[in-house]
């Protein structure tokens, strides 16, 4: 056999091997079940020797589960991985979070509600077969806050009386300024605002938002939902209070949608403390905020709002 016979034996069968050793594998994806599930986080943040807010922020990215890899050939495990994501590739990038804000003082609990998308199936690469499980998050919400007390200093705990109703324990401590109302009336004079917009956003009443309560004071009366967005970045929340009375506010031309129907739209900015507009909500509806990009909007609402709102401007947020 003369030299070149040998030569081109020598790079055929090096190509033979090559291309055995690069051949792709068959990867197949099926899908068997696809659901949307709901679940409850708590949150604990404790800022009781804070002097700022403690900021924290909770985050759900897509994520994919592999079981069975075991079986997979060795080197298979990265390929079945990138099979799976490519079948779901309008989701890799699908990210939800909610930031989470303590005041100076307290001992915070949150708790959020998820919920995902799930998709389950079998993957198979040559012959050998695996389970996988695709999470997606679509959605979160923040169902409560409460501040749980035991810092030093009398802050207030939030209690629960035997019906479950959350109440709000007085502490002598916390400040020298006893109001004579009840919570869930002005602590200022509050005045009717010009029309301002249409439906239930047409007109609502303003005070000058000095009545002399702190950061503290304020900590221990949390018996209110607050959807800005921050916590909300697409506009939605789920109520979990009843009320007839509900802070807005909104520097842009902005609806306000209940359960998908538009009741009110804002026609112009309503400055830094907005205005209270006497709007029905349910526990359970859903509640959207529309057009409110990029500056933001808060819809504040529950029997201790009128704590926050008439003290709004002396804690210096207007």
């Amino acid at each position: 056999m003369n030299k070149f016979a040998l030569v081109q034996r020598f790079f055929v069968t090096v190509f033979l091997l090559l291309s055995s050793c690069g051949r792709n594998p068959d990867v197949q994806v099926i899908e068997l079940s696809n659901n949307t599930v709901s679940y409850d986080e708590t949150i604990h943040i404790n800022n009781c020797g804070g002097k700022a807010d403690s900021e924290q922020t909770a985050s759900r990215s897509f994520a994919t589960t592999i079981e069975g890899g075991a079986e997979f050939k060795a080197g298979y495990q990265m390929i079945v991985e990138g099979g799976i994501s490519a079948k779901y590739s309008q989701y890799r990038n699908t990210t939800k979070s909610m930031r989470l804000l303590a005041p100076p003082g307290t001992n915070m609990e949150f708790v959020l509600r998820w919920s995902e998308e799930v998709h389950a199936g079998n993957v198979t690469v040559d012959g050998s077969t695996g389970t996988y499980e695709v999470r997606v998050p679509i959605a979160v919400e923040q169902v409560s806050s409460q501040d749980l007390g035991g810092c030093s200093g009398g802050i207030v705990p939030v209690q629960p009386t035997s019906s479950g109703e959350a109440i709000v324990l007085p502490s002598p401590t916390i400040s020298s300024f006893v109001p004579s109302l009840q919570s869930d009336s002005p602590f200022r004079e509050h005045k009717t605002t010009p029309i301002v917009g249409t439906g239930v956003l047409a007109q609502g009443t303003y005070s000058d938002g000095m009545a002399p309560f702190s950061e503290s004071d304020v900590s221990g009366h949390l018996n209110i939902q607050r959807m800005r967005l921050e916590e909300n970045p697409d506009g939605c929340g789920i109520a979990y209070f009843s009320a007839d009375k509900v802070w807005f506010g909104s520097s842009v031309k902005t609806t306000l949608t209940i359960n998908d129907s538009a009741v009110g739209t804002i026609n112009q900015a309503t400055g830094r403390h907005g205005y209270v507009f006497d709007i029905h909500i349910n526990s359970g509806d859903k509640i959207c905020v529309t057009y409110f990009e990029p500056s933001g909007f808060q819809v504040v609402f529950g029997e201790d709002m009128y704590y926050h709102y008439d003290s709004y401007c002396y804690r210096g947020h207007c």
